[in-house]
């Protein structure tokens, strides 16, 4: 299941954007698309 969750997240890194707003956690005021990029790159898939 998680494996499917990060590969849901892989369209969002051909979007433009730079916050990254969650329902529990600190927001990413900037950065946010590097930091997706970096998540996704560890588990495999970018």
């Amino acid at each position: 299941m998680k494996a499917n969750i990060v590969e849901g997240l892989e369209p969002l890194l051909e979007e433009e954007f730079d916050v990254l707003l969650f329902a529990h956690g600190a927001p990413v005021a900037g950065g946010g698309k590097q930091m997706l990029r970096n998540f996704v790159a560890e588990r495999g898939k970018v």
